[in-house]
């Protein structure tokens, strides 16, 4: 049986949050955005915002994606068990798993691929004392960050891959959180087995604020900056497709 939690427990509950938020406040100086592995550029959406009962909307600028997959191509299936994104921030890091995925291989080329991400999957992997890891996951899911309750499911759709060398490939695609979408950029390794396509992107850094998840951010808080920290957060995309394989 689960011991109740105490008093004295749920007093370490803002202090737990305090180490946390300090932790990734150092990450500024450490991870810049380079403008070449963190490129992030805005697509077509429209964003209804109510604040007040005032409605404010935001329109992006716009990067048509082709309408039409080459119905010869082949079609490889995300094995979720072993895919997964990482993500860091400073000393703590964790994963968030997919629910499911596929991409459409024609002429030795990945030339399209869709994804649906398990935000309730979202985990820390860092922290052995499970209270403070506790609170950390559930923060990240509560209605102030990705409000998985309303938002179960993120998405990424892929607009392009194009080789650059050998192995390497440019990754460009539109990341869906929280309705809110934007496009992102990023090189992969990718690597055709047989039946079997695994993909490993850099490590690069995406504006978490584009994405509405703008809550202790320096540009957006007026509070106390112990409680501020970076709005760049660093992922790493981890993928395993295999052709004609079963869900």
């Amino acid at each position: 049986m689960k011991k109740p939690i105490t008093y004295p427990m749920l007093l370490l509950i803002p202090v737990l949050l305090m180490v946390v938020m300090v932790s990734c406040n150092q990450a500024a100086d450490k991870n810049p955005d380079n403008g070449n592995n963190a490129d992030t550029i805005k697509i077509s959406t429209e964003l209804s915002l109510s604040s007040d009962n005032e409605d404010k909307k935001t329109t992006f600028d716009s990067i048509v994606k082709p309408a039409t997959i080459n119905l010869e191509a082949d079609t490889y299936i995300l094995d979720c068990d072993n895919s997964q994104i990482n993500w860091y921030c400073v000393t703590h890091t964790g994963y968030v798993k997919f629910k499911k995925g596929k991409v459409f291989l024609a002429d030795g080329n990945i030339v399209d691929g869709n994804f649906e991400i398990c935000m309730d999957s979202i985990n820390d992997v860092d922290i052995d004392y499970q209270l403070m890891k506790e609170v950390l996951v559930n923060t990240l899911k509560s209605e102030d960050f990705f409000d998985i309750k309303k938002f179960p499911l993120a998405n990424f759709d892929m607009v392009r891959v194009k080789n650059n060398s050998d192995n390497t490939y440019e990754v460009v695609g539109n990341l869906t959180v929280k309705n809110i979408t934007n496009q992102i950029r990023f090189n992969s390794n990718i690597q055709f087995q047989d039946s079997l396509i695994v993909v490993e992107s850099e490590r690069f850094a995406i504006d978490r604020t584009k994405w509405g998840l703008t809550i202790y951010s320096e540009n957006f808080e007026q509070t106390d900056k112990s409680f501020l920290f970076t709005d760049l957060v660093e992922i790493q995309i981890l993928l395993q497709f295999r052709e004609n394989y079963l869900l």
